[in-house]
């Protein structure tokens, strides 16, 4: 679940920062099929009817389908969307998504991350692996109307120490700070996973602009 510890995300109500919807959106129409599982989410937060939450513990669940609604008693894997937790962890759900792609549990993966190149994880488990990198150009904004609503009315908030600082964005309502990292949607599947395609020994490399979040005053 990404907790974004930084200044521009000094103190919240939850310890969660979600994918806006627009940004959800934007990336189920970008990679071109429907996402029936997210397997790191909330409740209020989740992008799919069926998801985990921190409690249920995807590493612990299994991620294809029961059913599929026929009677064949078959199991189907799931097309997954996944915005894993960010921090030294997040490699472990990283690989472990690719791991239940091996399984024949999930078909189609789409992971929301920070973009970081110079990392372990990028050289050595993403770039084998990917289908597809997609960089955003620009920063994307994290959190959902309510924490929005709460930043807004905090006269002061405190920094990365703990002191109190006034808050830039006090009563400026639509305002937004973006991430203070960039972001990429890697996408994996069976054929890049398994190596069934020659052409995917080396991911698509592709950029993607940042959607504008918009807070609807009307709705709230």
């Amino acid at each position: 679940f990404p907790s974004h510890e930084s200044r521009c995300f000094p103190v919240t109500i939850t310890p969660c920062f979600p994918v806006t919807i627009e940004c959800s959106e934007q990336i189920q129409e970008y990679v071109g099929y429907e996402f029936n599982l997210d397997p790191c989410a909330e409740p209020e937060t989740a992008k799919c009817k069926r998801f985990f939450t921190k409690e249920d513990d995807m590493f612990s669940k299994d991620l294809d389908w029961g059913f599929n609604g026929t009677f064949d008693q078959s199991y189907y894997p799931s097309q997954v969307f996944c915005n894993p937790e960010y921090g030294r962890k997040q490699p472990m759900f990283v690989k472990e998504n690719i791991r239940r792609i091996q399984e024949g549990e999930v078909s189609d993966l789409a992971l929301l991350i920070p973009s970081r190149s110079d990392t372990s994880l990028f050289h050595h488990t993403i770039l084998p692996n990917a289908s597809c990198i997609t960089f955003y150009e620009g920063r994307l904004v994290f959190g959902n109307d309510e924490y929005w609503e709460w930043f807004w009315s905090q006269e002061y908030l405190p920094d990365s120490k703990g002191i109190m600082k006034p808050n830039k964005k006090f009563g400026k309502v639509g305002s937004f700070n973006p991430a203070p990292f960039c972001s990429m949607v890697v996408e994996f599947n069976e054929e890049s996973v398994l190596g069934l395609k020659d052409d995917l020994k080396h991911p698509k490399i592709a950029t993607l602009k940042a959607p504008k979040f918009v807070y609807d005053y009307k709705k709230n």
